[in-house]
């Protein structure tokens, strides 16, 4: 976001030094904040519902120790009411992200690691993401991993409406994507400052 001189940056890393240090090379920086957002969520889960924390902890154990399924199902989602509707879905991991909160490759890789499933379907839900799913495909070897490239969280939804589980991955992944192609979306959000346009 910029503003006159002053441009506003918001980074994801794992080596918060480097991207310091580069930046300084285009000016001078102020009002610097650095999170570690793993922990953040970590603490932020086990104050906020600990028995939630404990019943998902005791689903993957069931997950892990259940026969192995033909498809899995790896949601990126943004806020608990979503994450119902897609539990609601069949989908088997749900890894918290959104606008400017996108999980990472390591956080899908996890995701998936919790699936037990020979082929894991990914719907990234934002295409922020979308290359970072496209990045997992390309490092998980154990699993058969096939992106469907959703953009919006109506996408996703539309998509796992579409499953059909008798049916072989392949040919979920073409109705699938059949099925996001017809949804269009629309978001209204707060405006940074006030704007006129003529007309």
């Amino acid at each position: 976001v910029s503003e006159g001189k002053t441009i506003k940056v918001y980074v994801r890393t794992g080596d918060p030094g480097m991207i310091l240090t580069k930046a300084m090379s285009f000016g001078s920086l102020s009002h610097i904040q650095v999170t570690n957002l793993s922990m953040e969520k970590h603490s932020n889960r086990l104050i906020r519902d600990p028995e939630k924390v404990l019943k998902e902890q005791q689903e993957e154990r069931a997950a892990q120790q259940a026969p192995m399924k033909e498809m899995g199902f790896v949601v990126v989602s943004c806020g608990e009411g979503f994450d119902e509707i897609f539990k609601g879905l069949g989908a088997d991991c749900i890894v918290s992200g959104g606008q400017t909160m996108n999980p990472s490759t390591e956080d899908l890789i996890g995701a998936i690691d919790k699936v037990n499933a020979r082929t894991v379907f990914i719907f990234p839900n934002n295409k922020n993401i979308i290359m970072a799913a496209r990045q997992v495909k390309e490092l998980v070897q154990e699993k058969s991993i096939i992106i469907i490239e959703t953009k919006t969280v109506p996408q996703g939804i539309s998509a796992l409406l579409a499953l059909e589980p008798d049916r072989s991955p392949v040919d979920n992944q073409a109705t699938m994507n059949e099925a996001l192609s017809a949804v269009k979306t629309a978001e209204i959000t707060y405006a940074v400052r006030d704007t006129t346009i003529d007309q």
